[in-house]
């Protein structure tokens, strides 16, 4: 998928390919809002300033400035981050949630309301989609703790080992 390079090239800070990426990923048929959505899963997985730089890099050729959404209330927001977490993980979820609350859990929660909840439970494309991005970004960024966890995780989202190789 077209996406993949896009994603790669954003985690690891390479601005001066983002636009061509994004481009190319036009070319191939991923619409505007694909790529932002592909795009603002950046922001858990690499930060908010490596998310702000792709946008910002790929702008030209999206060309979108969306309207800010309405704020949810947290109780919807964890809901969904739970909901999402569920899905990943499946019949691990209760274990990962324990063993990021052993490391902090504060954190913890920060990952399942914002991560899951404001980021990865976003319409816009599916969360197999999703999870292979996450795939991606990790894989740029050497995180094999977190890489394993998101593979099952694509693949309890219905993507296929194929998809998830080809991501890769």
């Amino acid at each position: 998928m077209t996406l993949a390079p896009l994603c790669a090239g954003a985690a690891a800070g390479r601005r001066d390919a983002i636009e061509s990426a994004a481009r190319t990923a036009i070319d191939a048929g991923c619409t505007a809002a694909e790529i932002r959505e592909a795009l603002l899963t950046l922001a858990p997985f690499c930060g908010f300033p490596r998310a702000l730089d792709a946008l910002a890099a790929a702008g030209p050729v999206i060309g979108i400035s969306p309207q800010r959404s309405a704020e949810s209330d947290a109780g919807s927001t964890i809901a969904r981050g739970r909901a999402v977490v569920d899905r990943v993980y499946g019949a691990g979820a209760a274990r990962v949630r324990s063993n990021l609350e052993t490391v902090d859990a504060e954190v913890a929660a920060w990952i399942e309301r914002d991560a899951y909840g404001n980021v990865l439970s976003r319409p816009g494309i599916s969360a197999s989609l999703r999870e292979r991005i996450a795939v991606v970004l990790l894989a740029a960024q050497g995180l094999r703790n977190q890489l394993s966890g998101h593979i099952r995780g694509a693949l309890n989202c219905g993507a296929t080992a194929t998809e998830v190789a080809e991501f890769l």
